[in-house]
């Protein structure tokens, strides 16, 4: 009789159901003042400008970034996500690795808490590079593993969509090997209670934060 095969992994789904599991309160994790400390990061660089955002969700982080002057849209991998916010901005269904944008069409792309959960990040980096204009920038935000705190996040952390769990020396390696390191500083981020969410972004303890943010220019 021929072997029968084994059944191959399902490819992770981040629809409605993927949030409502893995965030406690998707509004209060991110609250304006966590896309304004972006943003402010962001405006040393680019004050103004064509920003995508790759794994937009709700549309939470560029519904703030419209309103201090950015021209956005949006793109995420699954249809009832972008159904929320179609109707307010243009936003398209579809993969970091493969993104339907146009060569250089972008000043800025924003990259908050997806890479992690990319199997085939080199090919997404590609495309990254592909929509950025020459001048652009790219701000990526992850969590990473290393370190007393590193070792605690890993304990917390129950998504299992995070394939990427590296350490933040070696995101900050892989990423300049793609593009020009500009700037990183540390992000504690945490929600006490159910109910009290803390993000405070940091340079001085960047060394010990349980994430990251990097900002990028294309090279």
């Amino acid at each position: 009789m021929p072997k029968a095969k084994k059944p191959q992994k399902q490819e992770a789904v981040f629809d409605a159901n993927y949030f409502k599991t893995n965030y406690k309160n998707y509004a209060l994790q991110n609250p304006r003042y966590k896309t304004k400390a972006v943003l402010k990061t962001i405006k040393k660089y680019k004050k103004t400008g064509s920003l995508l955002d790759v794994g937009c969700a709700y549309c939470s982080f560029i519904s703030v970034a419209e309103e201090q002057g950015y021209d956005v849209q949006g793109c995420d991998l699954e249809q009832d996500v972008l159904d929320f916010s179609k109707e307010r901005f243009l936003l398209q269904q579809c993969p970091i690795t493969a993104l339907k944008y146009n060569k250089e069409e972008f000043d800025i792309v924003t990259v908050l808490d997806v890479i992690e959960h990319v199997k085939d990040y080199a090919d997404g980096f590609m495309e990254l590079k592909r929509v950025m204009n020459k001048n652009g920038i790219a701000v990526f935000v992850m969590p990473v593993y290393d370190g007393l705190v590193g070792k605690i996040v890993m304990k917390l952390d129950k998504d299992t969509t995070h394939i990427n769990k590296f350490s933040r020396f070696k995101w900050l390696e892989i990423l300049a090997q793609e593009f020009d390191v500009l700037e990183w500083q540390g992000v504690f981020r945490y929600l006490f209670f159910s109910r009290i969410y803390a993000n405070i972004p940091t340079k001085l303890l960047r060394k010990y934060s349980p994430a990251i943010m990097v900002v990028c220019k294309k090279k």
